[in-house]
């Protein structure tokens, strides 16, 4: 077996299946391909092959201290949460207001926000809806506080970690 530090040890799964379950590992930015094979004591199964791509991050980081927090900043995360919203048959969120870069002003940076974690509460809450199990839902996310001024990399930062991890 290739990488077995991927692979669990064999078990027990419903109906008293043996299984091995892969690993979640860290896959580098790029193509990979993976194989699955199902044995049992009197037969080997068909083997299937699939290939996928890992793609960068489409967010840029955002430095606290460093990094001012730009329109194409919250214009990103809109982009990335109506993807995901696509993802999971969900209608696209539906913005109050147009970002333009130069033109909006960083009073609104609050506003956009809350309408952020509010497309984002929409995602998990269809997420959750798919299995019953108190242990397998997503737990209440511990939004961050916005404070007053100028937007703050700790929360744009939260919002690309939550985003990422739909």
């Amino acid at each position: 077996m290739e990488n077995p530090e991927y692979f669990t040890t064999p078990g027990s799964f419903a109906e008293s299946v043996q299984t091995v379950f892969i690993q979640p590992g860290e896959f580098n930015v790029g193509g990979h391909a993976i194989s699955f094979k199902c044995n049992d004591d009197f037969s080997t199964g068909a083997e299937v092959h699939r290939s996928f791509t890992v793609a960068d991050s489409p967010f840029e980081d955002i430095v606290v201290g460093e990094t001012h927090v730009k329109a194409a900043h919250i214009l990103n995360l809109r982009t990335a949460i109506n993807n995901i919203r696509d993802y999971y048959n969900l209608p696209h969120f539906t913005w109050e207001s147009e970002i333009i870069p130069g033109k909006t002003f960083i009073r609104d940076w609050t506003f956009h926000i809350f309408e952020i974690r509010s497309a984002i509460q929409g995602i998990i809450d269809k997420i959750n809806s798919f299995d019953s199990t108190a242990e397998r839902k997503l737990k209440p996310v511990e939004w961050l506080p916005l404070g007053t001024g100028r937007p703050r990399a700790d929360v744009m930062a939260q919002l690309k970690d939550m985003i990422l991890s739909l």
